[in-house]
């Protein structure tokens, strides 16, 4: 039963880099499936401080997701409305691209990018007076923060998924 379950860490893990890519939480998954796994093992498969380092790194995970297209938003001059509708912008064209652009990771992806530069471009021109260059160049930076992010996010996924693989891996 451990192996099974063991198992079932391991590929949850890996799993979830695939799906932080394509920003589904992946990362919490991992998380849910160890806890899970410790509660249905006789010998715990890894401490519990291995499962809250795991909990801590998909957290930090959130956090750069969250704020890296504000933060490349801000970098080329936009506003803090700039700045909010790259955040927001993302999750609705993620949300978007899935929809409309139906292939798996693209779609998403594209739609995330798309949502956070258009957002922060129509932002920047409607409530400031800012040119269409300055506008477009605050739009391109919040694109171009929110690929970082999926990018970070996943690495951060991968060293997440690391650690469980070695905890279950190595008793």
């Amino acid at each position: 039963m451990g192996y099974l379950i063991g198992s079932a860490i391991i590929a949850a893990a890996w799993l979830g880099v695939l799906l932080t890519l394509v920003l589904l939480p992946g990362m919490w998954i991992a998380v849910l499936v160890a806890m899970v796994g410790q509660f249905l093992t006789h010998e715990p498969l890894m401490s519990w401080w291995t499962i809250g380092v795991a909990a801590l790194i998909a957290a930090i995970g959130e956090i750069v997701e969250t704020f890296a297209s504000a933060a490349g938003a801000k970098q080329f001059g936009a506003s803090k409305a700039g700045m909010t509708a790259a955040v927001v912008g993302s999750f609705a064209g993620a949300i978007a691209g899935t929809i409309f652009i139906p292939i798996p990771v693209v779609g998403t992806l594209t739609g995330a990018l798309l949502g956070a530069g258009l957002s922060t471009v129509a932002v920047e021109r409607g409530t400031t007076e800012k040119t269409w260059k300055q506008s477009a160049a605050a739009g391109g930076g919040a694109a171009a923060g929110k690929a970082v992010s999926v990018f970070a996010k996943a690495g951060l996924a991968a060293v997440q998924s690391t650690v469980l693989t070695v905890a279950v891996l190595v008793p």
